[in-house]
């Protein structure tokens, strides 16, 4: 702790007091540490001329409020970005590709995902991947463990020559 001299102004504004000045007529008060005088101080509001004031309640709330947000936030990005990685790293680019050629012919009505089956399989794989997210997410709070493991799923039960032979021979019997 640290004691710095304040002198409280009629207008409810705090003047700080230099180290070496006259410190009659002003009140002692602690800090705990020389970056007191920083915004988000959360005791102190400080303007650039060196006067404090005591915030609102509703500004510190405000203040926490804003705080929270931001941890939750920054959480839900990491999460999602492990997320992702995960997907990627074990759905590359080209199965992804073929991937989605054959949900295009589920969409065309072409093909029903019983013809498709290994898309449809690598289809529920990425929905049971996001459903976590979307649980894991749901689940965040500011002081709750973040999880960015998703290695408890299952391998990607198909691959990108399953794929495309299956989607071939899907077209080759049209």
């Amino acid at each position: 702790m640290k004691d710095r001299y304040v002198k409280f102004l009629d207008d409810g504004r705090i003047l700080v007091v230099g180290e070496h000045a006259d410190t009659s007529g002003c009140e002692k008060i602690a800090v705990a540490n020389d970056d007191w005088q920083a915004a988000g101080s959360p005791s102190w509001w400080v303007n650039d001329q060196g006067t404090i004031r005591k915030p609102t309640q509703a500004e510190k709330d405000q203040r926490v409020a804003d705080h929270e947000a931001a941890v939750i936030a920054s959480k839900e990005s990491s999460l999602f970005q492990a997320c992702e990685a995960y997907e990627i790293h074990n759905i590359d680019r080209n199965m992804q590709s073929e991937f989605d050629l054959s949900r295009a012919l589920y969409e065309a009505n072409t093909a029903t995902p019983e013809q498709l089956p290994r898309a449809k399989s690598i289809g529920d794989w990425k929905e049971a991947l996001w459903a976590d997210y979307y649980t894991r997410k749901s689940a965040i709070t500011v002081s709750s463990d973040l999880d960015l493991d998703f290695s408890n799923h299952d391998p990607v039960p198909a691959n990108f020559h399953d794929l495309k032979n299956e989607r071939e021979g899907f077209l080759a019997s049209l």
